[in-house]
């Protein structure tokens, strides 16, 4: 019901393609064709296209678009794809042109429009068909631009072409509200290209044509059959005219009846006779004909089971390929899945490293001000410890602030002050001034009374005066 083939860029830029599905002419006015087509010029004002005319024509059209894509400029690559949809053999001759143009929407929503070269309608041929010729045009999953691939417009990785008589018979049964025969016999297991179609073909003629070569070898069998029960007959006759005993009859010794029988008697001997060399003849060409029947039948089925057999490995090659290509596709998901796992690893790196450095920033800032800090709790220690120190003073210079000695309260409270003051200068990790106040405040007893043992001697007179 429906085939598609692709064609590469040596196919196409000969133009004997495209020029085939316009019907144009050549120099001596017959029409071009492409394989075997039988056209019927009195129908062929009959064909319609069906998509925009292109400007410049089909393959100035397939020019323009190809540089507008991502293309290997090779010969072997396959820019063009053709669809080739032949019209169900129920369908009424008037409800053709609404077949034809549902098709052609439908393959425009999976190929889009912009890419179509042409899409002709041949009435003029066996049966109505539509020729729907694009460019296999795809987006580029990796890098995001147009490129041709007519393995992924055709869809082989997800099976596109064994659920395309499924879909187009969805989509025809959602128009004309019935059945119309797409599925059937032929297209229920899936799309055929054209040379499984033709390989299909050529073994059905082939078989046809054994068949034919060999119905007449049965038929010479069977007669050969025949001949040998034939002759089995004549050799039992033949011992009733055996020549190894003469019968001498003379005329006078016959009498009328008997003459006539022996007449007749030698009459039907001569047919037998005569019988038996055709039939042993006849044998002859039969057992002949039969041996080369033998000999052409087994070569028959020598050229069949060779045909078998390609057919055979064809399928089993072709199970392989595609094998290989679902592994191919699998892999290039997983490629597809590491790359995009890449890109999240190559973000996440990156925004580690933008919050590294804002960290980085406020480390060093505050080591900045750490060392301010820092410079500046040196100097607030530096004035806790001469505050201290000017407090214990007290304690051995008296005569300085014109008092007595210190009273034992008075003696706590010292102590008390520079224990605070020492325990505190350790905790901040002063121990310089911690030793500072130590030494200098904390005196033991006995360097107390020495030191005041040096102290001038004050009179009573004076402490009045005081």
């Amino acid at each position: 019901m429906a085939n598609v083939q692709k064609y590469t860029r040596a196919d196409v830029g000969g133009g004997s393609l495209t020029r085939h599905y316009e019907r144009a002419r050549d120099e001596h006015g017959n029409f071009h064709q492409w394989g075997n087509q039988d056209i019927d010029p009195s129908r062929s004002h009959l064909n319609y296209n069906l998509a925009p005319e292109r400007d410049g024509g089909q393959l100035a059209f397939v020019s323009n678009r190809l540089s507008e894509v991502k293309c290997h400029n090779r010969d072997d690559v396959n820019i063009m794809c053709s669809w080739i949809i032949t019209a169900p053999k129920d369908l009424a001759e008037d409800e053709h042109m609404l077949f034809f143009k549902e098709s052609y929407d439908f393959l425009c929503d999976k190929y889009g429009e912009k890419n179509v070269i042409s899409s002709w309608v041949h009435m003029d041929e066996a049966s109505p068909h539509l020729h729907f010729a694009f460019i296999p045009v795809v987006i580029d999953k990796k890098k995001g631009h147009e490129k041709v691939s007519a393995k992924e417009a055709l869809g082989w990785s997800e099976r596109g072409l064994h659920k395309f008589h499924y879909e187009l018979d969805a989509h025809m049964t959602s128009v004309f509200g019935r059945n119309i025969g797409v599925l059937n016999e032929a297209t229920r297991d899936g799309n055929k290209e054209i040379w499984e179609l033709k390989r299909e073909s050529a073994i059905t003629k082939a078989k046809n044509a054994l068949e034919a070569e060999i119905r007449p070898i049965e038929g010479k069998i069977a007669m050969e059959r025949h001949t040998n029960r034939l002759e089995d007959g004549i050799k039992e006759k033949k011992s009733i005219f055996s020549d190894k005993t003469s019968v001498v009859i003379t005329v006078d010794d016959m009498t009328a009846d008997t003459a006539k029988a022996v007449l007749n008697a030698a009459r039907t001997r001569d047919k037998m006779r005569l019988c038996r060399d055709a039939a042993i003849k006849e044998r002859d060409e039969a057992v002949a004909a039969k041996d080369v029947a033998v000999e052409e039948r087994d070569l028959a089925v020598s050229k069949l089971q060779g045909i078998e057999q390609r057919e055979l490995e064809a399928k089993t090659s072709l199970e392989a390929v595609q094998n290989r290509q679902a592994q191919a596709d699998a892999l290039y998901q997983q490629q597809l899945q590491l790359n995009e796992l890449h890109k999240q690893a190559i973000a996440e790196r990156d925004s580690y490293k933008k919050q590294l450095d804002i960290e980085r920033q406020k480390a060093t800032a505050f080591i900045s001000e750490n060392v301010t800090l820092q410079e500046k709790l040196t100097g607030a220690w530096d004035v806790a410890q001469n505050a201290v120190q000017a407090i214990g003073l007290l304690r051995h210079t008296v005569s300085v602030y014109n008092r007595g000695n210190l009273t034992p309260e008075q003696e706590q409270l010292v102590d008390a002050v520079a224990n605070y003051a020492e325990s505190w200068a350790r905790k901040d990790g002063f121990h310089e001034h911690a030793e500072n106040i130590n030494k200098t405040v904390r005196i033991s007893e006995g360097m107390r009374k020495e030191i005041q043992a040096l102290e001038p001697k004050r009179n009573r007179a004076q402490d009045f005066e005081r």
